[in-house]
């Protein structure tokens, strides 16, 4: 059975993967990430351009302490 993600080097990654890093910024929710990534919302731009958006705040965090469940 395939799952839906996509490979980024040789890790797969998943949106439970995307949600799990987007909770790590302030003001993020678990709601608020799985909302940017809703696939039956289609039309909306603002969560479209949040979503592009937060990864790159991601690398303002400091790096976790141990590896995450995908390191090899």
């Amino acid at each position: 059975m395939e799952h839906a993600g996509l490979m980024l080097d040789d890790h797969h990654v998943n949106s439970q993967d995307i949600i799990e890093h987007l909770c790590e910024l302030p003001n993020m929710t678990q709601d608020k990430a799985y909302q940017l990534l809703d696939p039956a919302d289609k039309q909306n731009v603002p969560k479209a351009i949040t979503l592009l958006q937060s990864p790159l705040q991601l690398k303002d965090l400091p790096p976790p302490l141990l590896p995450g469940p995908h390191a090899k």
